[in-house]
């Protein structure tokens, strides 16, 4: 599971309700909070999204609505367990309770298009762990309800196709340390680390969800970066070992909202002199996304639009593994030449 990181909130202890609204890919969403429900968190953790702020939308025009309440929900009987990172979900073939860092996210049927959130004491705090870990499972949640799948991957744009790269991977695969170099060597970024798949029209289409890159000492080793001081934040809360790192001061001007991904290339972090890439099939490349989307199974009213579009994915990609070496760590040009070289 990927964890964003926000900047500090202010605390709140009674405040009024709200209601605040935001759009992303096409999506009109409200984040709507009880009296004394902390819901001003919510509102906080999604300024690290690229969720652009809106006026009030018709009640017809919104997509969903995404409630902190001040009162836990009640769990109901008869719902199937399981465990999952930091938690335990409670499910049937419509919904799912989700407890995670001592709060209570439900997902509600499909049609609802609504998410519910109690944070619990712990979660109260601005920029714990505990809110950072709810507000990443109900915030997906809430998307998956609209059409929009979450991927941990990166991605970026090669400038002279003009076609969309995915590199998706687990933390530690190399995805910021090729984001970093590919911007670099003049490539355009989304994300390095949160996307969005949609496949309402004849292609899947991709969108960056988090706005800031988190880097480490390795991401960052041997490649000169112009402004790089400037670019560097705050240490993130979840990783004393990563930093914050604003991609539109070191890549001005550059920033991608949307794109047509055509290259899947799965990231290997070898240690080796030299890089090399190596196609791979269908059904690998598909095995691979499911085990990095276990939502596609576990959130019933979701999984089978969900592995449909993974599924339209690989077919609509040109497929790769890149068994990355200290080459094109050490080269932002070769980096950009290899990769560029698949498209």
């Amino acid at each position: 599971m990927s964890i964003p990181e926000v900047g500090p909130a202010p605390t709140h202890g009674s405040e009024p309700a709200s209601e605040r609204f935001y759009e992303i890919a096409g999506r009109r969403l409200s984040i709507e909070a009880e009296a004394g429900s902390a819901g001003n968190l919510a509102s906080a953790y999604v300024r690290g999204f690229h969720l652009t702020q809106r006026p009030r939308p018709d009640a017809d025009q919104l997509d969903l609505r995404f409630r902190v309440v001040a009162d836990q929900p009640p769990l109901p009987a008869g719902l199937r367990q399981f465990e999952i990172p930091e938690g335990v979900c409670h499910a049937d073939q419509r919904r799912h309770y989700l407890d995670v860092g001592g709060s209570r996210v439900v997902v509600e049927e499909r049609a609802a298009r609504r998410v519910t959130v109690w944070f619990g004491e712990a979660a109260r705090a601005p920029g714990s762990f505990a809110l950072i870990t709810t507000m990443a499972y109900a915030m997906p949640a809430a998307l998956r309800r609209v059409g929009l799948y979450d991927l941990h991957a990166t991605g970026m744009v090669e400038p002279e196709s003009g076609h969309g790269f995915l590199f998706p991977g687990s933390s530690g695969s190399g995805k910021t340390s090729l984001a970093v170099r590919l911007g670099a060597a003049g490539w355009q970024y989304m994300s390095d680390d949160l996307m969005l798949l949609c496949g309402e029209r004849p292609v899947v289409e991709m969108w960056p969800l988090r706005r800031h890159f988190q880097a480490d000492a390795l991401s960052l080793a041997n490649c000169p970066l112009p402004r790089l001081e400037e670019a560097i934040g705050m240490v993130i809360a979840t990783d004393p070992n990563k930093r914050r790192l604003n991609p539109t001061i070191l890549f001005p001007g550059r920033f991608v909202a949307t794109a047509t991904p055509r290259v899947l290339c799965f990231p290997v972090v070898t240690g080796e002199g030299e890089s090399r890439v190596e196609a791979l099939g269908q059904a690998e490349a598909m095995m691979r996304l499911v085990s990095m989307c276990p939502w596609s199974s576990y959130d019933l009213a979701a999984a089978r639009d969900h592995l449909r579009l993974l599924g339209r994915l690989v077919r609509q990609c040109r497929l790769f593994t890149l068994r990355a070496g200290r080459d094109i760590f050490d080269s932002p040009e070769r980096a950009g030449r290899l990769l560029a070289s698949l498209a």
